[in-house]
């Protein structure tokens, strides 16, 4: 596991490469398939690649989170090896750790809010969060952490 902040920018910014290249896929093949729906073949309807369309956002902005999340918690296993801390709590500990700024200990939040949402369909309202300020949160909580940990 990485254990160099750079690393853990560059995994965060991959998924969000990989959105970006099948959101171009996505409208491609949506767009042949208005002209030819049989362009589906057997498997998959339009729908399904109608429903595809409409989750791809947010399926990629949950994989963006847990390779925060993951690497958040590869530098607290260095503070606190047998720590079972919730990630709310874990932002915050590592937050009071690293003195990052409270905003961007929130921003941070503000996106695993919208990921728990998007996971767990609790009924309360929060506010979308788009890929690329997703990704521009996360990245921003990241570089407060030490370029190295755990060596």
């Amino acid at each position: 596991m990485p254990q160099r902040r750079f690393d853990w920018h560059e995994r965060i910014k991959a998924v969000e490469r990989e959105y970006w290249s099948t959101r171009i896929a996505v409208d491609r093949l949506s767009a042949q398939v208005t002209h030819d729906p049989g362009i589906l073949g057997s498997g998959p309807r339009p729908r399904d690649l109608e429903s595809a369309d409409e989750n791809l956002e947010g399926t990629y902005l949950i994989r963006m989170f847990a390779e925060f999340e993951t690497g958040v918690r590869s530098y607290w296993r260095t503070i606190r090896p047998r720590a079972r801390t919730p990630v709310e709590s874990l932002l915050a500990r590592v937050g009071d750790r690293c003195e990052i700024p409270l905003d961007v200990i929130q921003d941070a939040q503000t996106v695993r809010e919208y990921r728990n949402q998007l996971v767990h369909d609790r009924g309360e309202q929060v506010k979308a969060v788009t890929i690329a300020d997703a990704r521009h949160r996360l990245a921003t909580y990241f570089a407060r952490l030490p370029i190295k940990w755990g060596v």
